[in-house]
């Protein structure tokens, strides 16, 4: 585990609420999604997640550009010491400036930052703040060089 500021231990093992609460906050989201796709021919399961998984990473790829220089690397930590742990449902990735403003109202200049994003680069920023908690301790890595590998700078 790396310990990226005296607070915060960035890869702390995330219990597996977090798991099951973005599984069951998401249930009705996938299961409309399936219920939309269940005419086409042929359309398996296996078929239908291979396709929604390159789908969501092309999204992601491309709302990632749109972070780049947007965040400061201490910011990214607040939002790292914000989230411990989260993985991160429909309704999380919402509220996401509500949820830092409840972590610590200091850190309202930052909230409004997470609120000026789209939709997409909402999502890109939850992904990315998920991958950066959980791959740095298993790889040994910092935030920063996560970030960087997902085409992510911070200023």
């Amino acid at each position: 585990m790396k310990t990226v500021n005296a607070q915060l231990q960035v890869g702390a093992p995330a219990e597996n609420f977090y798991v099951d609460q973005a599984v069951q906050r998401s249930r009705e989201h996938a299961n409309r999604y399936r219920e939309e796709r269940s005419a086409v021919p042929g359309l398996t399961d296996a078929i239908r997640s291979q396709l929604t998984e390159a789908r969501l990473q092309a999204l992601l790829e491309e709302h990632r550009r749109s972070l780049c220089g947007h965040f400061t690397a201490a910011e990214f930590l607040s939002l790292l010491d914000c989230y411990q742990g989260e993985v991160f449902d429909p309704f999380g990735v919402e509220d996401m400036a509500g949820a830092l403003v409840d972590h610590a109202p200091e850190l309202e200049p930052l909230a409004r930052k997470v609120a000026s994003l789209s939709t997409g680069s909402r999502y890109a920023l939850a992904d990315l703040i998920e991958q950066a908690w959980y791959r740095c301790p298993a790889e040994g890595k910092s935030h920063e060089s996560i970030a960087r590998e997902l085409g992510v700078t911070l200023t």
